[in-house]
């Protein structure tokens, strides 16, 4: 299912060594997308799906990075930037569960509004801070979150 005209693009899609985030990476890569999988700690998962993608024709790098950390998404950044030569498209997919309390409610029991480190840390400065990175992406790029 290559195209030809996204031979060229490069995708960062964060949370991407598994989950919705690898689905993500491996069905762009399988349409000519480079990418770089992100993670945060599951190396062997992220190794996985770059060898996956690779094992069938596609482009892929494994790149650890905490997406709360600016300076490590920075590096990711650069790091696509010196592999692949720019950025297209950050994907933002990452995100952790922590099993927590919960409230009695209407429809039963339900989480504690913290769900995940990055609720906890401020959304807000993690969204920030890859859209800071995602300024340096090529010129008529997309962002997704």
């Amino acid at each position: 299912m290559n195209t030809s005209t996204s031979n060229n693009k490069v995708a960062i899609i964060t949370g991407s060594s598994r989950g919705i985030g690898a689905a993500i990476a491996k069905r762009l890569a399988a349409d000519g997308i480079a990418v770089i999988v992100n993670y945060a700690g599951r190396t062997a998962d992220a190794e996985a799906v770059v060898s996956e993608i690779q094992e069938n024709g596609g482009r892929a790098a494994a790149f650890q990075a905490d997406v709360s950390v600016p300076a490590q998404v920075a590096a990711m950044f650069d790091q696509a930037i010196t592999l692949f030569s720019g950025v297209d498209m950050l994907i933002n997919t990452a995100g952790i569960m922590q099993p927590g309390p919960c409230l009695p409610g209407r429809h039963g029991r339900r989480p504690l509004r913290q769900t995940g480190r990055h609720q906890s840390q401020g959304d807000l400065q993690y969204f920030a801070d890859c859209r800071q990175q995602a300024s340096r992406r090529r010129a008529h790029r997309q962002f997704f979150q």
